[in-house]
């Protein structure tokens, strides 16, 4: 097989890329113009690698019930599902969500939407978007007036001493130990 001149053209600009210090496989991509083992990075290569809604479920018996499944319980959400949009379980809340379905005319950034909805992030795939920090801190969750009676007593009968304490003491003791944070 003889090199064409694009391919000789090729081949120099990889090495001027490796003597540059460029790592291999990003000279490699660069030289080729291929995405060789970085994933896929542009919305129309992601959207061609999943394919149709019927692409992705197969065009057998069950794969078409699954499909009839999702795209009914999208519909009782209100949303109707274009034949072009891509199923992801794994943005979906439930099998059949709305959100699960990604238009091929806004995937990116209907992805973005609904993580930045979630508040959380996604390291692959589509879009890469760190997890947002808290807004606010957790708040101190109440403990039950029972329980914190409940727990004093099991202290007290543990060690008799800590009835001669300050039973309010003990009690803000119990919960500030036994009293959790909740976001």
């Amino acid at each position: 097989m003889t090199m064409t001149e694009h391919d000789e053209a090729r081949e120099r600009h990889y090495r001027i890329l490796l003597r540059r210090g460029i790592p291999e496989r990003h000279a490699r991509r660069l030289a080729t113009g291929y995405l060789v083992g970085l994933g896929l990075r542009t919305t129309t290569e992601w959207l061609s690698r999943h394919g149709t809604l019927l692409n992705q479920f197969g065009d057998t018996p069950d794969g078409r019930r699954n499909l009839n499944s999702r795209i009914a319980a999208a519909k009782r959400a209100g949303y109707t599902p274009n034949m072009n949009d891509v199923y992801d379980p794994t943005i979906a809340a439930s099998p059949g969500d709305p959100d699960g379905f990604i238009p091929s005319s806004d995937a990116d950034g209907h992805v973005r939407r609904v993580i930045a909805e979630r508040g959380v992030g996604c390291q692959e795939g589509l879009v890469t978007a760190a997890t947002p920090a808290p807004s606010e801190e957790p708040k101190k969750t109440k403990l039950d007036e029972k329980i914190v009676n409940k727990l004093t007593r099991r202290r007290i009968r543990a060690n008799p001493d800590l009835a001669a304490k300050d039973q309010q003491a003990l009690r803000e003791e119990v919960i500030d130990t036994h009293s959790y944070s909740r976001g």
